[in-house]
């Protein structure tokens, strides 16, 4: 499975390429700022039958940004 967040569509951060069988957690600090689309991309090998889930994808906000015009939306 292969991961990496995406900001407005262009890739940041890592990519990750995770192989085993249970839940991983990773961590990454990027910035944004108001207006800014945070997309995670991932992706298994489907021509092996693999799946691949996300689960409690979060962001956080540091909280003197919080109040400046940020919205969150599915």
């Amino acid at each position: 499975v292969e991961s990496r967040i995406y900001l407005n569509g262009v890739a940041t951060g890592t990519s990750r390429t995770y192989t085993g069988t249970t839940y991983q957690s990773y961590s990454e600090d990027i910035t944004i700022n108001p207006g800014d689309q945070v997309q995670l991309y991932y992706a298994g090998d489907t021509g092996f039958g693999v799946s691949c889930f996300v689960r409690n994808f979060r962001l956080s906000f540091d909280t003197t940004s919080a109040g400046n015009g940020y919205t969150i939306t599915d």
